[in-house]
């Protein structure tokens, strides 16, 4: 085998999910697709960690999902991808974060310049969202957005380079965040 994988594992922290796994030896490894699913056969790509090449040494790897939901549970596998794109897979893990008591609003890049990935977790209503500069003028909205359904992306053309609120309107209250543009 190209790839010696070992001790992969998903463990969830109080708002994301930390996969960590490690290799013994790599030969021609590009890197890892992480894949992530709700049901435990149909995954989705939610990231890349690049490989180390080729390898006899240990080496370590992480990435951290942090657009969890609290109380879903989550599926992982770890795909190896050699450099003529090859593929081997990783065994399935699992992992839930706790309920939380309350609204928690994450947004990425940040600084962003062409979108940003909003994630709401501890609600399943719809939201409304905002994008307001330093001196409170309104550059985007966006109406009734799904929280529970994942990463909703809003584009940023037209937005220049600065510090603006990010304000989410929520039933259960109003919800702001930091965003830098560059």
């Amino acid at each position: 085998l190209p790839v010696i994988l070992t001790n992969f594992a998903a463990v969830a922290n109080q708002q994301n999910i930390q996969l960590t796994w490690q290799t013994d030896l790599e030969i021609n490894n590009r890197g890892f697709i992480v894949d992530r699913s709700l049901d435990g056969s149909r995954f989705t790509q939610i990231g890349w960690v690049n490989g180390t090449g080729t390898t006899s040494l240990v080496s370590k790897y992480w990435y951290t999902d942090n657009f969890v939901q609290p109380g879903i549970v989550y599926y992982y596998r770890i795909r190896q991808v050699d450099i003529n794109n090859a593929q081997q897979y990783s065994v399935i893990r699992s992992a839930r974060t706790g309920k939380t008591s309350g609204i928690i609003l994450s947004v990425s890049p940040n600084p962003a310049s062409e979108f940003i990935n909003l994630f709401i977790t501890g609600t399943n209503n719809k939201a409304n969202v905002e994008i307001v500069n330093s001196a409170g003028q309104l550059m985007l909205r966006k109406n009734e957005i799904s929280a529970f359904d994942g990463i909703y992306q809003l584009q940023l053309s037209g937005i220049v380079k600065g510090h603006y609120d990010v304000i989410v309107y929520l039933p259960e209250g109003i919800y702001t965040t930091k965003l830098i543009i560059e």
